[in-house]
């Protein structure tokens, strides 16, 4: 299998793998027997998290069907109330009269899910019986506008679409049904390595979990295709270095795998001395992007790279991001390959300036359909690449690599 295949197995056969479900858990199973088959030493470090079990959603707007998506950990309800909009301030409050009522909010009108969930939050505090987030994709929605199992009023999100006719009927009557509750679950980060103990080490990962509702091609099926693929690439090779090979758990709950690592783990995370991320990758018509936290050395490499081999963005990172977020404070050095983004005003020919991925990821339609083999296998390469090149930094032999 390549990666492409392997995406294709992850997308299919666990459409459903939200952080403590049943879907993650089997997931996360596949994926270490196959890094067993391919010879690394393998194990899985569970720990716990919030979980959430879910079964389906309806929604109404005077008595006629609705599309609409239960937003992550949303409690389960079946409730009615005349629709209010409602304007966020910025700072996790809002504008307008909620109480009774199932508040409409505007994702564009926020900037990111901590400021959302405080405005849930507010909602619930001023009496709203329910929360409706219209989505920035016209087409479709995410599942995670809203992810906080603190609270406990009913969430769901619509597309663009959709939300243009609830806003329109604003004072109409509207009835929210969500089968769903709040449990407690544990997740695990899935772990393969080989190679000298005293070799130095480099990490190579991609998050094993997707959103609630979410196919989870982009993200981050196809990530974990590009990780498994690369392992198996190196499974043969005489390497001088520690090859370790990451499937984090919990990443949709605020990169809770690799966070637990860092803190958990810390001597082994410590040791680290590249970290190598896939999350966001396999789309054909975009770009690869890369961004690069470390030192001077480390960034202007990862620079000469990206401009030697063409067709690739560089970004230099500040502070961590995704799944570097925890490695990056404790000085490892990490880069994130993904591709490249744009503004959501420029693919849907409007003016915003939220930046989107390339990918409607978080949605219910991140499927294959925005994955393209020719595109996965680029990204394999540029980890290869990548690789090889750490190697003859830290004078490293690979035989056969």
């Amino acid at each position: 299998m390549d990666a492409y295949d392997y995406c294709k197995y992850v997308v299919e056969t666990w459409p459903n793998r939200w952080t403590g479900s049943i879907g993650e858990k089997e997931s996360g199973d596949w994926m270490e027997r196959q890094l067993a088959r391919m010879g690394y030493a393998t194990c899985q470090t569970r720990f716990d998290c919030p979980g959430w079990e879910y079964e389906g959603e309806e929604f109404y707007l005077e008595g006629k069907p609705v599309k609409a998506g239960a937003q992550f950990y949303s409690v389960g309800c079946d409730v009615s109330g005349r629709l209010a909009a409602v304007k966020p301030d910025g700072k996790g409050g809002f504008r307008g009269e909620v109480k009774g009522k199932i508040a409409l909010v505007k994702e564009t009108e926020t900037r990111d899910v901590i400021e959302r969930n405080k405005v849930l939050l507010a909602l619930e505090s001023a009496g709203a019986v329910a929360a409706i987030m219209e989505s920035e994709y016209p087409d479709t929605y995410s599942t995670k506008m809203f992810r906080t199992p603190e609270s406990k009023l009913p969430a769901a999100g619509v597309s663009g679409e959709v939300g243009q006719k609830l806003f329109a009927g604003v004072g109409k009557e509207a009835r929210l049904v969500i089968r769903a509750r709040q449990t407690q679950s544990t997740t695990s980060n899935v772990i393969g390595e080989k190679g000298p103990a005293e070799g130095p080490v480099f990490l190579v990962c991609a998050h094993h979990e997707a959103s609630p509702g979410s196919p989870g091609a982009y993200d981050n099926a196809a990530g974990i295709g590009v990780v498994l693929e690369i392992a198996e690439r190196f499974a043969k090779a005489k390497c001088g270095a520690r090859l370790r090979f990451v499937g984090w758990g919990g990443h949709e709950f605020g990169a809770l795998g690799s966070k637990w690592y860092v803190e958990n783990c810390r001597d082994e995370a410590k040791v680290v001395k590249r970290l190598l991320v896939f999350d966001g990758v396999g789309v054909e018509e975009a770009d690869p992007e890369i961004t690069a936290w470390g030192g001077t050395q480390l960034t202007e490499k990862v620079r000469a790279y990206a401009e030697k081999r063409g067709g690739v963005k560089f970004r230099a990172g500040t502070g961590g991001g995704g799944d570097a977020t925890y490695f990056v404070p404790i000085g490892v050095e990490a880069v994130w390959v993904s591709a490249s983004r744009w503004r959501l005003g420029d693919l849907y020919g409007r003016e915003d300036h939220h930046w989107r991925s390339a990918a409607p990821f978080h949605s219910p339609i991140d499927d294959m359909r925005w994955i393209g083999r020719e595109a996965m296998a680029r990204e394999v390469e540029i980890g290869m690449e990548l690789m090889k090149e750490w190697m003859d930094e830290f004078g490293v032999r690979c035989e056969g690599c």
